[in-house]
């Protein structure tokens, strides 16, 4: 992905492209961007929309998608992860004061409707013993719903 990318921008290195950085920032604009799809869609044998860098905004959440497009079955294993992996990433950059209170309060929110939701499930399992904590709806789901959750509760993408 990265030496496509790199392809695109002329970049001489493929080093040089963030996996965690959007497209926008990177340099793309439409022009770019449509160069970039149809470059992936000649090596994927497959149509790809023209919004594709725009709906998934940086090199990390593109793979990802294609990787799902391609492998699906691979991505379905993989989703949770790098979900995880990218919020991770997202909360090591640098924040002022009056963000990092936002975002703690909404991961704390979060992490409470989570336990409730595992207490929930635990609750209807026979004997009240905790049979799924939610990995099999978290395995189950896109990567685009998880994003849209997180979204949804930490307000960042």
């Amino acid at each position: 992905m990265r030496a496509q990318i790199a392809a695109v921008l002329k970049y001489e290195e493929a080093d040089r492209i963030s996996a965690t950085r959007p497209f926008t920032e990177l340099g793309f604009d439409s022009l770019t961007a449509v160069e970039l799809r149809n470059r992936l869609a000649r090596m994927a044998g497959t149509r790809l929309p023209t919004t594709l860098v725009f709906d998934h905004p940086t090199p990390q959440a593109l793979t990802g998608h294609l990787l799902g497009i391609l492998l699906p079955e691979t991505a379905a294993e993989e989703w949770g992860k790098e979900a995880v992996d990218r919020l991770e990433a997202m909360l090591e950059d640098e924040r002022d004061a009056a963000e990092v209170t936002k975002v703690t309060a909404r991961l704390e929110t979060l992490l409470l409707r989570w336990r409730e939701r595992s207490r929930a499930l635990a609750g209807a399992a026979p004997g009240g013993q905790a049979q799924d904590t939610g990995a099999d709806e978290l395995s189950s789901a896109s990567e685009e719903e998880l994003l849209r959750y997180i979204d949804d509760e930490i307000g960042l993408s």
